[in-house]
């Protein structure tokens, strides 16, 4: 993952090509979602908006394209084999003397994931049961929920707390178009109207938040490995 997170910030990629928190809540996005999304559709969104990565060799591409391959793999075989161990990657960072979360980089990411595929998203997204579980990644990808959110509140403890929830909202996302499917397969009647509960637990994967070379707003984290 260093190494990916160091490509995706190096000047072989346009400014405006993810990083590695963003590529980690894309890459979540199309792996938890109700329908599957060749690479061949999502790799070229990785580079950005220009799409032309600059790389030295044929070689230099082919050994980026494994690590993003990689990385996608990585994160279906948690949701295949061990779901409950899922974390979303986000970066601390401190402002004011104290240690906070940004989550905007990993949520705009998964946003950008539903995108692909936004009419197939809508039964869960129409679906006043359910729709919460979206919350989290509408707060923080999107401005004007923010601030709707925090009106009149304490910003930092609405962070803490829709940090808190964000892994255990993605889980039961999983967990609704996995039963949806399976209702779809079995009985051919649709998505699957019973409740998943939402747990809460602070716990995710840190990662250090350091300004690298000049990029968008959601493109101001290095990808390394924050110290324990």
């Amino acid at each position: 993952m260093q190494e990916l997170g160091s490509v995706l910030e190096s000047d072989a990629l346009p400014l405006d090509a993810m990083d590695i928190g963003t590529l980690d809540g894309f890459l979540t996005a199309i792996v938890v979602g109700p329908e599957l999304v060749p690479p061949s559709e999502w790799l070229p969104r990785v580079f950005g908006e220009s799409r032309n990565p600059q790389f030295g060799s044929f070689e230099e591409a082919q050994r980026f394209t494994g690590l993003i391959m990689r990385f996608y793999n990585q994160i279906v075989l948690t949701f295949k084999e061990r779901p409950d161990d899922f974390l979303p990657l986000l970066y601390d960072y401190e402002e004011g003397g104290k240690l906070k979360t940004s989550a905007e980089e990993w949520c705009i990411g998964f946003s950008l994931g539903v995108h692909l595929r936004t009419e197939a998203w809508e039964p869960l997204m129409g679906d006043p049961e359910f729709s919460e579980l979206l919350s989290p990644i509408v707060a923080f990808s999107h401005p004007p929920a923010w601030e709707e959110v925090v009106a009149g509140g304490d910003g930092d403890q609405a962070r803490e707390v829709l940090v808190a929830i964000l892994p255990e909202a993605i889980k039961a996302i999983h967990q609704y178009w996995q039963l949806a499917r399976e209702e779809d397969k079995n009985k051919g009647r649709g998505v699957v109207k019973q409740s998943i509960a939402l747990g809460g637990g602070p716990k995710r994967r840190r990662e250090a938040r350091s300004t690298g070379r000049s990029r968008k707003k959601s493109k101001l984290c290095s990808g390394r490995p924050a110290k324990r």
